[in-house]
């Protein structure tokens, strides 16, 4: 019996060789089976160790991606997604998983080039319309995101929501006065409501019409009281004035404000760089 146990272990150690995928037709079909199986990491060895054999092959390039992105290993996934999109252009399947992508992770470019490859590969243009929009805005295509957002305009122009959006794309390319002629239109059509009063007085800040923009927020403030933002933009109105007498009235409602607003208003900075102004003026 114990002249047998050397024996033994060596065929098991013979079998257990024989089990493990080393060539690419195996490798590839044990990546495959494990990732259906949900072993992503087990799915993501045997395809990554495939790639290092054949570095174009398609599927194993799609799958090991795919298997990083169920991880939620996004930054893995679109380098492997994206190299079969080089490789193989317009690749459908990889390009629907860079757009899921590309929003989730708020990846503008990303998703955008996915969409162009959806609809050159047969999705309707229009389908798209507003995530182009949207993505193009943050990309600061300033153009294509007026574009689009007029089309969903003329679509639907009972949708409040589509003139504050076409007059921020509008506003981006320097047509100040056309941003303001669209909430004019809206608050025509639907009344004169706070957003579309609030972005009408950022807009015509932008133009240095400082005492239009203040009478807004003054008429915002006295319907709202409690608003501490609409407080935060009649400080900025004033301040940027010439007038010493509206900077200091800005210095009170930043001191009034410090600590009672959101980090991201930066009312320290703002007081600091306020004060310089008015000893500078003195």
């Amino acid at each position: 019996m114990l002249r047998l146990l050397p024996i033994v272990l060596a065929a098991l150690l013979i079998a257990g060789c024989g089990g493990e995928p080393k060539t690419e037709a195996e490798l590839r079909e044990a990546g495959k089976k494990a990732f259906v199986k949900e072993d992503f990491a087990k799915a993501r060895d045997y395809l990554g160790r495939l790639v290092r054999l054949h570095p174009s092959d398609r599927d194993a390039l799609y799958f090991l991606g795919m298997a990083y992105s169920k991880d939620l290993k996004y930054d893995s996934a679109l380098y492997y997604l994206e190299r079969v999109n080089t490789l193989y252009e317009d690749d459908r399947e990889a390009n629907l998983e860079l757009y899921r992508i590309g929003m989730l992770t708020q990846d503008a470019k990303v998703a955008k080039d996915a969409i162009g490859a959806l609809i050159r590969t047969g999705d309707p243009a229009d389908m798209y319309y507003e995530d182009l929009a949207r993505l193009s805005l943050m990309l600061k295509q300033y153009a294509l995101a007026t574009r689009y957002f007029r089309i969903l305009l003329e679509r639907e122009p009972d949708q409040p929501q589509r003139y504050l959006d076409a007059a921020n794309a509008v506003a981006g390319l320097d047509s100040l006065a056309v941003a303001v002629a669209l909430l004019d239109s809206a608050a025509a059509r639907f009344g004169a409501r706070p957003e579309f009063l609030l972005n009408k007085s950022l807009y015509l800040t932008a133009q240095e019409k400082y005492g239009e923009s203040e009478a807004i927020i003054r008429g915002l403030i006295a319907a709202d009281t409690g608003n501490l933002g609409y407080k935060v933009n009649l400080a900025h109105v004033l301040s940027s004035t010439d007038s010493e007498a509206k900077r200091r009235e800005a210095y009170a409602l930043y001191h009034d404000l410090k600590g009672r607003v959101d980090a991201r208003f930066a009312v320290d900075s703002l007081m600091a760089d306020l004060a310089r102004k008015l000893d500078s003026a003195q």
